[in-house]
């Protein structure tokens, strides 16, 4: 049985009393992200977080609020389909098969090696 969906009766100044607190909070944590990109980036991820998205997983975010520079992937699936792609299959190279049995890490167990 799917969840079962809540509804929400939200009036217009209660959005904008959202919108003024999430601004306050981007403005007090922006000057700890320096550069204006990475400001940016902070003011998507909280949109993203406020989003009705089910799964708030920083890619479904990215590709839904800012439209997944589709430009950018387009080429590089064309990029890959034109060097990779192959009717029988495609190899691809897994480096799980280097063993890992290092000293220096504490804590860490010894890895999967396929």
């Amino acid at each position: 049985m799917p969840p079962a969906t809540a509804s929400v009766s939200l009036r217009r100044t209660d959005a904008m009393s959202v919108r003024r607190r999430l601004q306050a909070y981007h403005a007090h944590y922006a000057p700890f992200f320096g550069r204006r990109e990475l400001r940016g980036h902070l003011h998507a991820y909280l949109q993203g977080l406020l989003s009705d998205e089910p799964r708030k997983l920083i890619e479904r975010m990215v590709l839904r609020l800012r439209g997944g520079d589709a430009p950018l992937l387009a080429a590089h699936r064309e990029l890959v389909a034109a060097t990779l792609g192959e009717e029988e299959g495609v190899l691809a190279v897994d480096g799980t098969d280097i063993p890992k049995d290092g000293t220096e890490s504490v804590g860490v167990a010894r890895q999967y090696c396929g």
